[in-house]
């Protein structure tokens, strides 16, 4: 099974920076956004969550926080929507790119699965993943 990712509408690198530094104020950011936006996140999650971990992105230079779910022991990496899902680029270096490829492709269709590269092959990335707070 590849890796799981929520992806939070955070575009400021600084505020990411002070929730990753700083579980105690991480975690009603994260209740925030659970009740504003319940689709970002898997089921499960009203039920509880726990800071499992942290990982570090060589490619931006980032640290990103994992969160285990104690009532299913699902993990999932939270990403912020200032990077890209295969943590290559910011968002906002690849705007244009990002915008353009689905129509490109021929594929304007926000539902059509969509793959990424993740460390364990190729795997498909979630509608609610792909979501970002610009579009």
């Amino acid at each position: 099974m590849g890796n799981k990712h929520i992806c939070l509408p955070l575009t400021r690198a600084a505020q990411y920076q002070e929730y990753v530094d700083n579980p105690a104020q991480y975690r009603p950011y994260l209740t925030q956004m659970l009740s504003q936006h319940p689709e970002l996140f898997p089921k499960g999650m009203d039920q509880g969550c726990t800071f499992h971990d942290s990982d570090a992105s060589v490619k931006q230079d980032l640290i990103v926080r994992r969160m285990k779910l104690p009532a299913t022991g699902a993990v999932f990496t939270l990403r912020p929507s200032l990077v890209m899902p295969s943590m290559i680029a910011h968002t906002d270096d690849n705007q244009t790119a990002v915008c353009a490829a689905p129509a490109a492709l021929g594929r304007v269709d926000a539902d059509a699965p969509q793959w990424s590269r993740g460390r364990d092959g190729v795997e498909e990335v979630s509608p609610s993943s792909r979501l970002h707070p610009s579009l």
